[in-house]
């Protein structure tokens, strides 16, 4: 039986657990024995997904040499096979508390393994902030001897030297309209009454930049999104999974907050809503929605906009529009937010099929980014038409390469 050693350090990031957890989940216990070595926010997503792990704590003051002592006793006493990195930037990262770094695994002369989320070695390693502020990231990916590639949101490509595509998620059954009615009277009291469904995380109250103008938009944000949804013209629930509750002062949405869900319900959300909203183009969550062929809107900013500019148009819109331009001043583009990364995904989006799983809508376009929650809202024949883009996708990446065959092969 082969052990595999999954390090998921982040203490931000929700979505460097899924990738990792939803490629152990697939592999044939029978074969495999996982155990995941992860920091304390992880543990819970973890174990609920049925798995097992050992919690890396973060002491105060931090203690790297005692972590590190751990970490090796931890590897002596489960002597793993294989090491799989959930994200090898966040174990650089975590080096000032956690002890480890990339190299440290290579002492044991087993192969070191990273999930590569954004083909990065496609790229130059330049991450570009919000504000177009640029940083040069280490090539830490020459240093492993296996990169895997999830898809999405990779492109799926047949196995290439190092280089292993494989889906996501296995297979998702949607939900019909009926059980979608089922749901929302059995968990809201009301089958007519849409339902939309929104996620985020911890990293995405960070302003990495330090720029006043995204201090003043992440502020904003929430409060965009429900104004826009208020402006609906019809009484909608939205259901937001995230750290941080919002505030809603909307008559016509009803927001109900959750800081976390167990996966299976988690899942039973999402599959369920009409709409799931998000500004990640990166997000899992997004990914999920697209396999249950729940239709799916990205908004998203491709331009520079100076508020000051728009005076004459800022007069029609309703007083809130008008006190977050004068608030907020200037907004830059960004695929992710809030950190941006308008250049970085530019390699992974090109020629991808999976922008056809979603659609995308402009932050600060008023009216059509209304009409286009209307529209996938209740346009049965665009919803259609989406949904099948989705299930064209979702096949082709089932197709790929298992994470049983993917082990297999590195023992060949």
């Amino acid at each position: 039986m082969k052990k595999l050693l999954f390090i998921t350090l982040s203490h931000l990031s929700s979505g460097e657990f899924t990738i990792a957890v939803e490629f152990a989940k697939r592999l044939d216990p029978s074969k495999f024995k996982t155990l995941f070595l992860t920091s304390e926010k992880g543990e819970k997503l973890i174990t609920d997904s049925g798995l097992d792990c050992h919690v890396l704590k973060k002491h105060f003051p931090p203690d790297p040499q005692l972590n590190r002592k751990i970490v090796l006793e931890l590897i002596a006493g489960f002597e793993p096979d294989y090491f799989i990195h959930s994200d090898a930037y966040t174990t650089e990262y975590s080096h000032s508390w956690s002890g480890v770094l990339v190299d440290f695994f290579k002492q044991f002369n087993k192969p070191v393994v990273n999930f590569d989320e954004y083909e990065y070695p496609n790229t130059d390693y330049v991450i570009d902030y919000y504000g177009d502020y640029r940083t040069r990231v280490f090539s830490h990916l020459n240093k492993f001897d296996y990169l895997i590639r999830m898809c999405p949101i990779n492109k799926w490509s047949p196995p290439e030297k190092n280089v292993f595509c494989t889906s996501l998620y296995s297979r998702v059954n949607p939900k019909s309209e009926q059980e979608k009615r089922d749901f929302r009277k059995k968990v809201f009291g009301l089958e007519n009454k849409k339902y939309i469904f929104t996620a985020t995380s911890t990293w995405e109250m960070l302003n990495v930049t330090r720029l006043p103008a995204l201090t003043q938009l992440m502020q904003w944000m929430p409060s965009i999104l429900l104004n826009y949804l208020d402006e609906l013209g019809e009484e909608i629930t939205l259901v937001h999974v995230g750290p941080q509750k919002w505030k809603n002062k909307q008559q016509n949405v009803e927001y109900i907050h959750f800081d976390y869900m167990h996966p299976e319900m988690f899942e039973e959300y999402i599959l369920n809503a009409n709409l799931f909203i998000t500004t990640n183009m990166v997000s899992v969550t997004l990914s999920k929605a697209v396999y249950g062929q729940v239709p799916s809107i990205l908004v998203t900013n491709d331009k520079v906009l100076y508020f000051d500019r728009f005076k004459e148009q800022l007069r029609e819109m309703p007083a809130w529009y008008s006190e977050m331009a004068e608030d907020v001043k200037v907004a830059y583009p960004y695929e992710v937010f809030p950190f941006g990364w308008k250049s970085l995904l530019k390699v992974v989006l090109n020629n991808n099929t999976y922008t056809d799983c979603l659609v995308r809508a402009p932050l600060f376009q008023r009216t059509k980014l209304i009409n286009l929650f209307k529209k996938y809202l209740n346009d049965e024949t665009a919803i259609t038409m989406l949904k099948k883009s989705q299930a064209g996708y979702v096949e082709s990446v089932l197709g790929l390469t298992s994470p049983d065959q993917i082990v297999e092969a590195w023992a060949k």
